[in-house]
């Protein structure tokens, strides 16, 4: 998995780009390949989002739990 980006072949290439379906792949390697690249993927998207603002910037409200669990609405003039 270190050398994960070493093993793309066309099929996983074409698979990641969006060309051709996951479910196309027969060889359980690029099966798992293409699942972790997803996931770094993922989890590199995951870690750049921020969805405050997100919101704050587009002139957005939003809505979310305090620490009580009651729901408090934001408007994008108010930080929390």
């Amino acid at each position: 998995m270190e050398r994960l980006h070493e093993f793309h072949n066309s099929e996983v290439a074409a698979v990641l780009n969006g060309q051709t379906h996951y479910d196309d792949l027969d060889d359980l390697n690029d099966q798992v390949i293409v699942r972790a690249v997803w996931a770094e993927r993922i989890n590199q998207w995951r870690e750049n989002l921020d969805l405050e603002a997100d919101f704050i910037a587009k002139g957005h409200h939003y809505a979310e739990l305090d620490e009580s669990g009651d729901v408090v609405v934001r408007g994008p003039s108010e930080r929390t």
